[in-house]
Order: C-alpha cells, then structure tokens, then sequence
C-alpha cells in the first residue's frame, strides 16, 4: 500500500493533532503517514518508494519545485494541502472535512499566485529616495481605484487561481481612508487567502482605535517597513497594536536601497529573470510579474526618459496557463534591470530637489 508523506511548519505545536486528524480523515485509505517538517528532508528510498508527497501551500513556488526536485518525486504522485482553508476549520472547529476538493488538491492542477501585490496609494508620506516602486516621484495623491480594483479581482477570481496572501502596499497603503474596503472585498471573493498590510508604520499612530480593532477583527497581519524616521516611535506603535489585538512584524529594512536600472541593454536579463522573485502585481487592469515595470512610467515622465512600460491586461488572457506562461517570462524591463544578485546599498535617505536619474540608473 502506498504511503502519505507530508510536509509541515512544525509538527510540535497544537495544530499538529489537528493535522493528524485530517490528514488521517483524508488518507484512510493508505498504509501509513509520516509528518516531516523541512529540517527533515533526509528521507530514504524505502520511504519514497510507493508514497506520495503533500506540500503546504504556505511553500513558495521556488521552495515547492525544490523539494520535488531535491527528492526525485514524480509531479503526478504530489499534492498541495491548502494550509488557509485548513486554519479556517481549525480556529471554527468545524470538523466538517468530506469535501477534500477544498483542502487538497493535485500539484498538476494547482494553479497558484503565492503573492498578489496591492498597490492601493501611489504615492507615500515617507518619499524614500530609490524607491522600487518610484512612489517617491510621484508628485500628487493617486489611488487604485475601487470600482476598477474589484473588476480585477473577479478577473483574477474568474481564472481559477488559488492565492495564498494578498499584500496591500504603495506607495503607503494606510493613505487611503478606504483601505477596509478593499480588503472587506477581497475577502468575500477570497475567504481564505491571508491579508497583509505593507507600511512604514508612521499613520498606525494617528489611526483611530476603531479602525485597528477593524483590522484584528478581520484578521488583517500588518508588516512594517521599519525606516529610520520611525525607530524612535516604533515601541509606541507596537504598544497600540498590541492593545487592539492587531498581528504584525517589523521588517527592519536597514541600507536596503538599490540601483535597480542599467543605462543599456543587458545580455544577461534571463537569467537576472530567473533570480527575481517576482512580485506579481495587478494595478488598473494590468497583471505583471515586476511591480517595476508597472510604474516606471512614473520614472520616465519625471526625467524624459523611455524604458519600457508593461501593459498586458488581465481580460487579455484566456485562461490560467497563459497567465502562468506569461508571469514566468521576463518582461521588457528586464532587459535595463541591475537584478539583486549585484546590489548597490545605499543609506536610506528622503528625497530632495536635486533627486536625478543617477539615482536610479547605474
């Protein structure tokens, strides 16, 4: 009979039994099943033989083909257990399992985003000098609008993708008084995807008490992009959401800053592709896999400059493998991108007048 190997965080904390009993619900059918976390990946051929391989969705692409691939595991015998959907039932106690199809699903057909980006506000309060998203040449307030964001997101929806978390970012994100909106939405089409807030922090200080019992209550984890304008403030940011019950880290960017773009053509653009963590992103129609690319019009209008622009609408595509298709594609950009397996780090700084494309461009 075959056996059930299955991935997991940490087999050693309470959602283990959980696990056990779903899984055990699931496959009662095999022989046996092994929960190895990823420090345990020293299996031995008599366990693969005749197994198959279940991976959390929580995996990153890049950390899922590298188990597959460091094992030797046919792509036919490996599935993915949705680790949203099973946090659902676990915090609701709803034992109620029968319809495995929402739980776990064949690595085959598993069509997934791991990450959507959000750009919900254009421009920041904070103008951090190299910002990737050129928020910090954006002279005027600008919005992802609403009506035009949930159009994307039935799109999105209407393809059958599967996303494990969606970030919500600018520019800075907390500028947008309707940012609950948003995500109230996202959530109706998206239940069990993880919602996240991208912010330098500073607005969580003047945000109303209301409004961060609104983000415990919808379960919204914030990340905060800890710039030196804020350490003094940062305790007192995190006592305010610590009272109001509100999950968070804090992402202490440090001399992160990059010259992301070269003055010319570069040969190597495949493989700086390859590198890239793709950061899918949808903003006003668009879907693309370099938040970048999506605004360096930004760039070009403030310099007079013309590198190139990303415009492929997300109602061009006809199904889901196309968009996969196109996401694991360098686009245009690439070609002008420095990568980050070279960075420049610069100190963190604000924008000035003198601000110019040296800058940006190396």
């Amino acid at each position: 009979m075959q056996n059930v190997i299955i991935i997991v965080d940490n087999k050693k904390d309470e959602f283990s039994d959980f696990l056990n009993f779903t899984f055990t619900k699931i496959y009662n059918k095999y022989n046996k099943i092994h929960f190895i976390t990823y420090e345990e990946l020293n299996i031995t051929n008599n366990e693969l033989n005749n197994s198959i391989l279940v991976l959390p969705s929580s995996l990153s692409e890049k950390k899922r083909e590298l188990i597959i691939a460091s094992l030797n595991f046919d792509k036919k015998k490996v599935y993915i257990y949705d680790v949203n959907r099973l946090n659902h039932i676990y915090n609701s106690k709803d034992d109620n399992i029968d319809n495995i199809d929402n739980i776990v699903s064949s690595y085959l057909d598993y069509y997934w985003i791991d990450k959507i980006q959000i750009p919900i506000a254009i421009h920041c309060n904070l103008k951090c000098n190299r910002c990737y998203h050129f928020s910090n040449l954006q002279t005027k307030a600008k919005f992802y609008d609403l009506e035009q964001y949930k159009k994307d997101i039935n799109n999105i929806n209407k393809l059958g993708f599967k996303i494990f978390e969606f970030r919500f970012l600018g520019g800075e994100p907390l500028l947008c008084d309707d940012i609950l909106d948003y995500i109230e939405y996202t959530k109706q089409i998206f239940p069990y995807s993880n919602m996240k807030i991208i912010t330098n922090g500073i607005l969580l200080l003047s945000k109303s008490e209301e409004f961060l019992k609104e983000l415990a209550r919808l379960n919204i984890f914030i990340s905060i992009s800890l710039y030196p304008p804020m350490t003094k403030r940062i305790n007192e940011v995190e006592s305010r959401l610590i009272k109001n019950g509100v999950r968070y880290e804090i992402f202490r960017i440090g001399d992160k800053f990059n010259k992301i773009l070269n003055n010319k053509k570069t040969s190597d653009f495949e493989n700086i592709a390859k590198e890239c963590e793709k950061c899918i992103i949808i903003h006003n129609g668009v879907i693309s896999r370099c938040a970048p690319s999506v605004f360096i019009n930004i760039f070009n209008n403030h310099f007079q400059y013309d590198y190139p622009e990303t415009k492929k609408e997300i109602t061009s595509f006809k199904s889901r493998k196309l968009v996969l298709k196109y996401i694991n594609k360098p686009v245009e950009l690439c070609k002008y991108c420095s990568g980050d397996s070279n960075p420049i780090s610069f100190k963190w700084e604000q924008t000035t007048k003198n601000i110019s494309p040296d800058d940006y461009i190396r």
